[in-house]
């Protein structure tokens, strides 16, 4: 072997199978022939060997130490072999000629297929493989200018084909230097143990570092101290800074530690990913359905590349560590003593330095004024995005606990929406019937721009398939805050619970209703009156109490043979959707924004899934009850028909495709 420091040196820096069989392909190494992948040493060995004996192209071999040396571009040892092998010397800091305008795809090893999709989507041989390194790999493109979100989409909707059912992310970005890998780094964690880390890319920021390292740290990771191990010992870096921009060396030594601060971010106008800054109450979802949304929505719009601020009123150390582990910073709104909510989520939010957000979000009427003041205010001419949650004109009505007239409060809430809703606002509703909504109110403004349309996203990581729930009772769920007793339709849910055991035959005691969202102070009213409804005083009722454990609601799910939602108004229906995720059957509400997208999305199942509310209590109680009974009379059909129904929602229906609905209308 005349080589063997060459066979050495890409083990050394090519030492898993993907990114070392894509570099000798990139050479020009026929794929055919590629070595057993055994080791990394005995592959390079047995690479390098054919290569000298004449396998490949008569360069492949010069090809392979320049690719390298581009890839590795702090690395003294492969730089100094590329000198020896071109006739050049080696540079003293890696080239910074920019922009280089970048698509990266993090979550699976695809060098090749990702190198591949870039260039068709491109209509272009010019995209370049910049690296590959565990489960991510970067590809130059030329600069797609305003256009870059909806190219970032078409690929990442192409490169799924090639791993369905792993949740993938392709970002695009803009550097002043090109991308390269260091081929390691070692890093102390704050009980100063060691971690070596390969592979590294140069776009990395001390913050990434960090997390990578503690994993949980607190929301804000600007507060991070990284710290560089120098000739003159150590020196703080910025944590929103590039590593390479922090002018990191290879082979060096980072120190990490959470106890100061370590400065502001300082962006980079001409790389900065698309900024959203989101206005909520709270993260986990302690108040209803609009938390959940806004939740799930933050995390997509994280994955699909954007960096995501989500204003709070309060975090706890969970969901702060909840958020980071999504990609998403938490910011707490500055509350002074004997401030509003409104007012605390009014103030200008504590944003790193330097960052102006390209979008602000709010979420109905509960958030939509205080992002609208926030847009006024604070960030004039950043577009705004009002998300309509609910539809007040049918919701007021039905509530049990309003002391004013129920047509005044939903006239005054409607008027308030519409207020946010209309132009310069971009205005948006959550699945069909809002949608819809959305578009009726803003007929007065010809030039409003088209609503957005987002649907909750129906796909899981749950992928085995369910069976009915073994032993006695047979459990029947209905999920919501029982406060609102009327709108979720707990009365018509008692009287066709009772029909449906009069038409099994069955024992009522047989079958137990589960309600989960029962007030504390009310489980003794509430039991009272399902029986009261029902007329079966023997029918097992077990009230729950309103819960944001998501194990313990994913439990309760996979513990009921049948989820109800009969709703009275439910502007989409998240309790439905939460069934039809957890492949759990499930009978909802026609009077919903969830039916209207079973119907688009799953038509020839509707029959099994939706059923009328009509407020004609006998009425309403044989349809829901002869539907109830259909389910137990035949669980494992139901669970069957259940499982058709998650996959068809899961392949058409994302949270990813609800934010890229969003960030289409920015790109």
């Amino acid at each position: 072997m005349k080589h063997p420091e060459v066979a050495a040196l890409m083990a050394k820096l090519y030492f898993d199978e993907t990114t070392a069989k894509a570099v000798l392909i990139r050479a020009g190494y026929p794929v055919h022939l590629l070595p057993l992948f055994l080791d990394a040493s005995s592959f390079w060995t047995s690479g390098i060997q054919q290569m000298e004996l004449g396998l490949g192209a008569p360069d492949t071999l010069p090809q392979l130490i320049a690719l390298t040396a581009a890839t590795f571009q702090g690395n003294p040892e492969i730089q100094a072999m590329h000198a020896k092998w071109s006739g050049t010397t080696p540079p003293r800091r890696p080239y910074t000629e920019g922009p280089w305008h970048t698509l990266t795809l993090v979550g699976a090893d695809l060098p090749n297929e990702f190198l591949r999709v870039v260039r068709e989507q491109v209509a272009s041989d010019a995209p370049e493989l910049l690296y590959t390194a565990n489960r991510q790999c970067s590809v130059s493109v030329p600069d797609p200018g305003r256009y870059a979100a909806r190219l970032r989409q078409r690929i990442h909707e192409a490169i799924q084909a090639y791993a369905p059912g792993v949740s993938l992310q392709v970002t695009y970005e803009n550097h002043r230097f090109r991308p390269y890998l260091y081929s390691e780094l070692t890093v102390y964690g704050p009980d100063t143990t060691p971690y070596l880390l390969q592979s590294v890319p140069s776009v990395m920021t001390p913050a990434d570092i960090a997390d990578a390292i503690v994993g949980q740290y607190p929301h804000d990771l600007v507060s991070t101290v990284v710290d560089a191990e120098t000739d003159d010992g150590r020196e703080r870096l910025d944590p929103g800074k590039t590593l390479h921009e922090n002018k990191i060396k290879d082979s060096g030594k980072l120190w990490v530690s959470a106890r100061a601060s370590a400065g502001g971010l300082s962006p980079d106008d001409g790389s900065a990913p698309i900024r959203i800054l989101v206005l909520a109450t709270e993260w986990f979802s302690a108040h209803g359905g609009l938390s959940t949304v806004n939740r799930r929505l933050c995390q997509a719009l994280a994955v699909a590349g954007a960096e995501v601020y989500c204003v709070v009123l309060s975090a706890s150390e969970e969901e702060q560590a909840d958020a980071t582990a999504s990609g998403v910073r938490l910011i707490k709104a500055k509350r002074l003593f004997g401030s509003s909510e409104q007012e605390a989520l009014s103030r200008r939010p504590r944003l790193p330095d330097g960052v102006v957000p390209h979008l602000i979000i709010g979420h109905g009427r509960i958030t939509g004024r205080a992002a609208a003041v926030v847009a006024d205010d604070h960030f004039d001419g950043v577009p705004r995005l009002h998300i309509l949650h609910m539809a007040p004109d049918e919701v007021e009505w039905l509530k049990l606990d309003r002391k004013n007239d129920a047509g005044l409060s939903a006239e005054e809430r409607m008027k308030e929406e519409r207020a946010l809703l209309r132009p310069p606002a971009i205005a948006a509703g959550i699945g069909p019937r809002l949608r819809d909504l959305v578009q009726a109110e803003l007929s007065p403004f010809p030039n409003a721009p088209e609503p957005v349309h987002i649907d909750p996203g129906f796909d899981t990581d749950r992928t085995t398939p369910r069976t009915p729930p073994r032993g006695r009772p047979v459990r029947v769920l209905l999920l919501g805050r029982m406060e609102d007793r009327l709108v979720k339709g707990v009365d018509v849910a008692a009287r066709a619970l009772a029909n449906a055991v009069d038409l099994l035959g069955f024992d009522a005691s047989r079958v137990e209703l589960v309600l989960r969202g029962v007030p504390k102070d009310e489980f003794t009213e509430v039991r009272a009156a399902v029986h009261a409804w029902s007329g079966k005083r023997s029918l097992r009722v077990t009230p729950r109490s309103y819960t944001v454990d998501s194990e313990e609601l994913e439990h309760d799910l996979l513990r009921a043979t049948l989820v109800l939602m009969p709703s009275r108004a439910e502007g989409f229906g998240l309790v439905g959707m939460e069934a039809i995720v957890a492949a759990t059957p499930v009978l909802v509400s026609d009077a919903s924004g969830l039916a209207d997208l079973v119907r688009e999305v799953v038509p020839d199942e509707v029959h099994r899934l939706v059923v009328p509310v009509t407020d004609d209590e006998e009425k309403d109680a044989q349809r829901w009850g002869a539907a109830i009974a259909a389910v137990l009379r035949d669980p494992e059909g139901a669970f069957a028909v259940a499982e058709r129904v998650r996959t068809a929602m899961g392949k058409e229906r994302t949270w990813l495709m609800a934010a890229h609905a969003v960030l289409r209308m920015i790109g």
